[in-house]
Parts: C-alpha cells; structure tokens; sequence
C-alpha cells in the first residue's frame, strides 16, 4: 500500500547513506547548494519543475529545497538515545514537513530540517508543500504474502516527489538500496 514515508524514512531517503548536512557534503559556506536546490538566492521566487538540478547519490532528485515535503509522522519531540527507525507520535494536530523549500535560507534546506505543517490537504492547495511516497516492499512467505517490516527503511521504493497543486503529474520509480 503506498503511504507517505515516515520522517525516518524521509531522512534517510534524503542522506542517502551519508551523515553530512547535505547529501553531497556538509558545505559550510553553501557554495554546492545551488547545484542541488532551488531556495531564496536561486528560486526566484517560484517553484520549479523536479529534476533540473542534481540528484542526492540515490539517484532521488529535490530532497533539498523546492518545496517542503509531507511526512507521515505527527511533529514531535524525539525520543532519548539511539533508535533505529523511529515512530512520530501517534498522534498530533500537524504533520512533518522536510527539506525546506523556495523561499528559505540555505540553512534550511539541510537534510535534517523539519518544521510542523497544519497543511490540511482537504482545505485546497498549497504550492510550497508537495509530497513524496513510498512502497513497502512485499515478500512471500509460506502461507501468503507479508510486509517485510524488519528493515522498513531500507526496503522502499521511494517515488519523485510532486507539488500538492500538481497530483495529475506521474512518478517515477526508483528503488532505494
């Protein structure tokens, strides 16, 4: 069932197996920044169609930047110490959003940025949220089919994101490793 990804799983996605401020690096001057996102100095002040700047080292493309991105988890404080994919809250009255977007500072487009959302996706359209989704991959067992939910976040397909204003669009399929 596709769902939207976790922020675990979003982050993840985003760092694609690195531990730097950005997926290419940690660039303290931000001088790298305007290969692989559109933000405040480069935007001009729209978004802009996915996959005209570089794509992270998993081949997924405007994790940093261009428009915030919906997760699925309620915003939150983070549990003490060491977990291994991590659960939001149960519940909340606003979602993750991830990555930053047009109009922020390059700061904010770091892969672990995150802000809460109270975007109701019921109420209309919003064209700095878009959203990305992902597929848990299914394996067989002897009696039928399962989630193979052991390692959640390394068996997604994750999609290329799209605009919430721009649901008509398609996707494409990458599998992360």
């Amino acid at each position: 069932m596709y769902r939207l990804p976790t922020e675990a799983e979003w982050e993840y996605g985003c760092r694609a197996g690195t531990s730097t401020r950005f997926s290419y690096g940690d660039d303290p001057g931000y001088t790298n920044l305007t290969n692989y996102a559109w933000y405040w100095d480069n935007s001009g002040g729209e978004t802009h169609a996915v996959g005209q700047k570089l794509a992270n080292p998993w081949g997924l493309y405007d994790m940093h930047g261009n428009v915030w991105e919906w997760c699925q988890d309620w915003y939150g404080g983070y549990p003490g110490g060491i977990v291994l994919d991590p659960q939001g809250p149960d519940s909340g009255s606003c979602r993750v959003i991830s990555g930053g977007d047009w109009h922020d500072y390059p700061g904010g487009c770091r892969s672990a940025r995150r802000l809460n959302s109270n975007f109701d996706p019921d109420s209309g359209r919003n064209g700095d949220i878009g959203f990305r989704i992902v597929l848990p991959q299914v394996s067989r067992e002897r009696n039928g089919w399962r989630t193979d939910n052991q390692y959640p976040h390394r068996r997604l397909v994750l999609f290329q994101r799209c605009r919430a204003d721009e649901l008509s669009q398609p996707y494409f399929q990458l599998q992360v490793p």
